[in-house]
């Protein structure tokens, strides 16, 4: 009997999923990732296809095991140019603060603008969940002909 429940176990551990925890180093990896291929593109057309790509949520993007991981694009305008929420792309963020009313938007472009680079904290849903969670995002710089765009990702820190 107990080799049964043993066995029993292991097989129901075997189809568990367990999520990796998302690290700092994971989020820069991803900004630094997206931020490359924007700056590599060729043309204003190759960007938008990246754009597309994260807009679908496709892989690297959005994390295939963590929907709450995913990179988006600012513009300088606080625009957002792609998100994996549709809704969102080309509505202005400007102005908008968490429920704290931290103009989190609004830093991570400035910051982006003067220092190329940071951190922003913040307060956000986390999808799926109905809790306010502290957030923490890296942010990036990334010119292309002629256009800043300034990419983005994060991690709760539950």
């Amino acid at each position: 009997m107990k080799k049964l429940v043993l066995l029993s176990f292991c097989v129901l551990l075997s189809g568990t999923s367990f999520a990796k925890k998302i690290t700092r180093g994971d989020v820069q990896k991803l900004v630094t990732q997206v931020c490359t291929e924007i700056e590599s593109a060729k043309s204003a057309d190759e960007v938008q296809k990246i754009f597309e790509k994260i807009n679908k949520a496709e892989q690297p993007y959005t994390d295939k095991e963590d929907s709450s991981f995913y990179a988006f694009v600012y513009n300088k305008d606080v625009v957002i140019v792609a998100h994996p929420t549709a809704k969102l792309v080309n509505q202005s963020q400007k102005g908008k603060g968490d429920v704290q009313n931290k103009l989190f938007r609004d830093n991570i472009v400035n910051g982006a603008l003067k220092d190329k680079m940071g951190w922003e904290e913040y307060v956000y849903s986390k999808p799926g969940d109905t809790k306010i969670l502290p957030k923490i995002a890296f942010y990036k710089l990334c010119p292309n002909g002629g256009n800043d765009y300034i990419v983005v990702s994060g991690m709760y820190k539950d």
